[in-house]
């Protein structure tokens, strides 16, 4: 029913204005007023060619816009793929004292000294690597939606503008206020959107970094690493292209011009056909006319207006990707993986954050953290992160 309503409002002043003619030439008739017959004579000749160049014209428009609709499904898979794949490096590669053989060390014939607490740093570092891949996932969603498009619309900040200073607070889960530090904060609200995915691509490379030394097999982790980190980029630039490379502007004018041409004219050829082969006169109550013009009408515009639909996939109406839903998948499927490997007591952040507890007074009072506002008291995940130096 959505989709229903948003195409029948997007085609209705197309529609109107057509019946609008349609009576006009109506009531011409009824007041016995005949049509221009050699004006609308050398209009049916080339309403024929011009019904046919519009077709192709707008084949070539829709079958660009699809191409661009399902590259861009591809490329923001395989975004998600590629980061998918870069947690499950970090905790498939094993460390030589997660081996209880002890064959790794034998194999390699080195291996880290024993520390008191060396389990518990390595799920650190595996843990800040997925968070840092989530947080490159979700500048990545900002940069191709939210910089155009602004925030959720069904949120409490739709009208607020996406700045270098609001961008922190998009309600989009997994909300970026409670995967940021306080010092990654700053650090990313001094650069533009698009060099905030550099900046987390290079936190995210810095964290597997890292690992990498915990890692048994360090030198085959860091090359399946970065083999997925260059992929990443190249998908995550391939979408970008899509999002700013418009049709050029001269095909989308001509088409345009002649769309309208082709499609209220139709009414008065209708009108002269009518006229001079039958010998018909209308009255203004005769809508004869108007069912051929009206589909002609739709037909033409609502293809035209899912070509325009579709072009561009990264925003927030119901025809289009739907990027939380990639989000969500990926948060689910990487905390099973990251709680199954934790070691014994060790606790993995969850960042889909929905409801919490609060305490207030000695009593427990519910809050509901829904995505769709923002509340200046920061979550106490955010506090409880450890700076790069930290770790």
């Amino acid at each position: 029913p959505q989709v229903v309503t948003r195409f029948g409002r997007q085609l209705w002043p197309h529609l109107v204005t057509v019946v609008c003619i349609q009576m006009f030439i109506n009531t011409l008739s009824a007041l016995n007023v005949g049509p221009p017959v050699s004006v609308l004579r050398e209009l049916e000749a080339t309403q024929h060619l011009l019904g046919a160049v519009l077709s192709l014209l707008l084949v070539f428009r829709t079958n660009s816009a699809y191409e661009r609709y399902y590259d861009g499904k591809k490329q923001y898979g395989i975004i998600a793929n590629q980061v998918r794949q870069l947690i499950m490096n970090s905790y498939a590669f094993i460390s030589f004292h997660e081996d209880p053989t002890g064959r790794l060390r034998q194999r390699y014939g080195r291996g880290l000294e024993a520390e008191e607490h060396e389990a518990e740093s390595l799920h650190e570092l595996r843990e800040r690597v997925r968070r840092q891949a989530i947080v490159l996932f979700a500048v990545i969603r900002q940069d191709l939606r939210e910089r155009r498009c602004g925030f959720v619309p069904t949120s409490t900040l739709n009208h607020v503008p996406f700045t270098r200073h609001t961008w922190i607070l998009d309600p989009s889960r997994p909300r970026l206020v409670d995967l940021l530090t306080p010092r990654e904060i700053v650090d990313f609200g001094r650069v533009s959107s698009g060099s905030r995915v550099m900046l987390a691509c290079h936190n995210l490379m810095d964290a597997l970094q890292r690992l990498a030394p915990r890692i048994a097999q360090d030198k085959p982790f860091t090359d399946a690493c970065t083999r997925n980190v260059q992929d990443l980029i190249d998908a995550a630039k391939s979408c970008q292209r899509i999002v700013d490379t418009p049709l050029p502007f001269t095909y989308t004018l001509i088409l345009g011009v002649l769309l309208f041409f082709f499609v209220y004219s139709y009414p008065f050829i209708y009108w002269y056909k009518r006229h001079h082969h039958h010998n018909k006169v209308s009255q203004w109550h005769d809508f004869s006319g108007l069912i051929p013009a009206m589909f002609t009408t739709f037909f033409y515009y609502g293809v035209m207006q899912i070509a325009i639909d579709v072009e561009n996939p990264f925003n927030f109406a119901d025809v289009d990707h739907d990027l939380d839903s990639f989000s969500k998948r990926l948060h689910e499927e990487t905390l099973v993986v990251a709680r199954e490997v934790a070691p014994a007591g060790t606790r993995c952040r969850d960042y889909w954050i929905t409801d919490r507890i609060m305490k207030k007074g000695g009593s427990k009072r519910r809050r509901k953290r829904s995505g769709e506002g923002y509340f200046k008291n920061i979550s106490e995940k955010l506090l409880t992160f450890k700076d790069d130096e930290d770790l």
